[in-house]
């Protein structure tokens, strides 16, 4: 994680960026909690969406099982999307990077991540499940929980409205339901 959270940050600050706000799915998830634990000044809040994987669950075996339990939600878009960047990036890597994740203690860091922080969970989701959503939420010292309902994973494909609807409330505290 740490090579992609210094990318992160370098690109950042070549952007001029400042603080920001970022949303992460998945694997990013990891790369956003290592990123928000070693750069604070950089992190306005942060949305985890989804983040992998539950300590008991690292493994190929276990992670093959999930992907294929939540494979019946994912749209063809989706899919298509997922393809190509794996396409982009080869099979080497795209295999050494998933072994990455699959070493990479997140909970070992929740505790560093001051920024407010919300986890988002769809309630279907076989791969963040309900009790690895909540250990993540109560390990940020400002984290909470938003769970979806009727939907599993990576919610920007599957239910884009319904993530708009429990992030920008937290990500723009001003903005109120009857805007």
């Amino acid at each position: 994680m740490l090579e992609r959270a210094d990318a992160l940050a370098a690109w950042m600050e070549a952007m001029d960026w400042g603080r920001a706000a970022l949303l992460g799915n998945s694997f990013a998830c990891q790369i956003i909690v290592d990123f928000a634990a070693r750069y604070p000044h950089m992190v306005e809040r942060a949305v985890l969406q989804g983040p992998t994987t539950p300590p008991d669950e690292r493994s190929w075996l276990w992670q093959f099982i999930r992907w294929q339990q939540n494979s019946p939600f994912n749209p063809p878009e989706m899919e298509k999307v997922a393809g190509i960047d794996y396409a982009k990036c080869g099979i080497v890597r795209a295999l050494a990077t998933f072994e990455y994740s699959l070493r990479d203690r997140p909970e070992d860091k929740l505790h560093r991540v001051r920024t407010p922080a919300l986890v988002v969970r769809g309630m279907k989701d076989p791969i963040c499940d309900q009790g690895w959503a909540e250990q993540v939420a109560e390990g940020l010292p400002n984290g909470r929980l938003a769970l979806i309902p009727d939907v599993a994973r990576t919610l920007v494909f599957t239910a884009p409205e319904e993530l708009v609807a429990v992030t920008r409330p937290f990500l723009d505290p001003s903005h109120s339901e009857s805007e």
